[in-house]
């Protein structure tokens, strides 16, 4: 009786840090969706055309032809996606890797915990926010903004060829770059810590003091989005009002409108994203995943 209290207990406390995780993620989510937002709308109808030349034209051309609604396009879509995704990606982050640890062979298999946890997030994530993304880049991209778009979408796509087949449009550069995203960002997370602590002699039973976290941010973010930004222009192509037809087909277009550097239109607008939830997230995960652990020395 006594053994199965204590095995309980711990089950318990585990429990309720990943119910604060997810707390902690919404909150997040809600404070930072005002403003990551409009950032959002420029990058992705900026990709979408990627002729312009800078954010302030982007800016103009969406004022002009929707006013200040056109930055708030497709917010409900995007709202929810933002949503769902803080309610199970921090413990998603924060329990995957304690539980591949468990199960692995190898004195060091953090390295193998964390790329397992990347890909299982990102397979997960994108069969949820997939039809999502859809509609979001849909109504960020259409010239003009209408009333009951929601409907129309669901009713063109589905006479033109099947409304999973459309609202799954862009599944592929989805998952790629939502896999290379989670695995590049947990791999540089581990090995900025790793860095953090051999330097500045930090034991493994102490948080990392968040000032240290805030530079190792920066270069996270800036890794992320030279690794994704491939993947996430061909995306808005596959998913925006008038999207391209064949991965080919993206390819060509995105060349053809702006080179090499058409498939890295937005990096700037991308990284502030990034970094803004960079500067969260990688705080919250070293504080959670060392409570898990029960790492943390208490103080004396």
């Amino acid at each position: 009786m006594s053994a199965s209290k204590s095995q309980t207990k711990p089950q318990e406390k585990s429990f309720k840090i990943i119910m604060m995780s997810a707390g902690v993620g919404i909150l997040r989510g809600i404070v930072g969706f005002p403003l990551e937002q409009p950032l959002e709308s420029i990058k992705t109808q900026w990709q979408a055309n990627p002729a312009f030349k800078h954010e302030m034209q982007v800016t103009r051309a969406i004022y002009a032809n929707k006013g200040i609604k056109g930055f708030y396009a497709g917010s409900l879509p995007n709202f929810t996606r933002m949503f769902l995704k803080n309610v199970y990606r921090y413990p998603l982050m924060i329990s995957l890797p304690h539980f591949f640890e468990q199960r692995l062979v190898g004195a060091d298999n953090r390295k193998t915990s964390k790329l397992l946890t990347g890909f299982s997030i990102a397979l997960f994530e994108s069969f949820i926010t997939c039809p999502i993304e859809r509609a979001k880049v849909y109504f960020m991209t259409e010239e003009k903004a209408e009333r009951g778009g929601t409907k129309r979408l669901l009713a063109e796509r589905a006479a033109k060829g099947g409304l999973a087949r459309e609202l799954f449009r862009g599944f592929t550069p989805l998952l790629t770059r939502q896999s290379v995203a989670w695995i590049t960002f947990l791999q540089a997370d581990l090995l900025v810590k790793k860095m953090i602590r051999k330097y500045k002699q930090i034991p493994d039973d102490q948080n990392i003091p968040s000032r240290y976290l805030v530079g190792g941010s920066f270069f996270v973010s800036l890794i992320n989005v030279i690794m994704v930004m491939p993947f996430d222009a061909m995306k808005t192509m596959m998913q925006r009002a008038k999207p391209t037809d064949s991965y080919k087909n993206t390819f060509q277009t995105v060349y053809q409108s702006g080179g090499m550097k058409g498939f890295f239109v937005g990096w700037r607008l991308r990284y502030m994203l990034y970094l803004l939830q960079a500067l969260f997230t990688v705080d919250i995960i070293e504080r959670f995943e060392n409570r898990l652990r029960g790492k943390v020395r208490a103080k004396e």
